[in-house]
Formats: C-alpha cells, sequence, structure tokens
C-alpha cells in the first residue's frame, strides 16, 4: 500500500534493505540520543537482524531474501 500510495518505487523495509540494515540502525540510534523518549521497538528488531548478519542486500538476507 505505500508503494502505490506514495507511487514511489520501493516501501520502507526495501529501502532499509538497499541502505544496510546496519546503517538504519546507526542513525536510529542517532536519533535517540537527540529524541531519548523514542519508543525502542523498532530499533530491537534492526538490532536482532543486524546481530543476526542480516544486513540487507549487502548480506544477502535482511527483512526479505536476496537471492
Amino acid at each position: 500500500m505505500f508503494r502505490v500510495n506514495w507511487r514511489v518505487p520501493v516501501g520502507p523495509f526495501q529501502m532499509k534493505g538497499l541502505v544496510g540494515l546496519d546503517v538504519v540502525l546507526d542513525i536510529e540510534n542517532h536519533y535517540v540520543d537527540e529524541f531519548p523518549y523514542l519508543p525502542r521497538h523498532a530499533r530491537d528488531v534492526l538490532q536482532r537482524h543486524v546481530d543476526a548478519g542480516k544486513l540487507g542486500v549487502k548480506s544477502g538476507q535482511g527483512f526479505y531474501k536476496y537471492t
């Protein structure tokens, strides 16, 4: 729905996979340094993926499998 409604070629999870989940996690951690009241859930999910080596396109797997 995101792609259709916003008329963009990739959705937010695909974009995160292209950028790299480790990079996205670094950005999220910077945000929380500036805004400590932000919820943790998204960072926790990203951290689990990064810890498992699921970094997105560069590792072949993230939220999607890239094979």
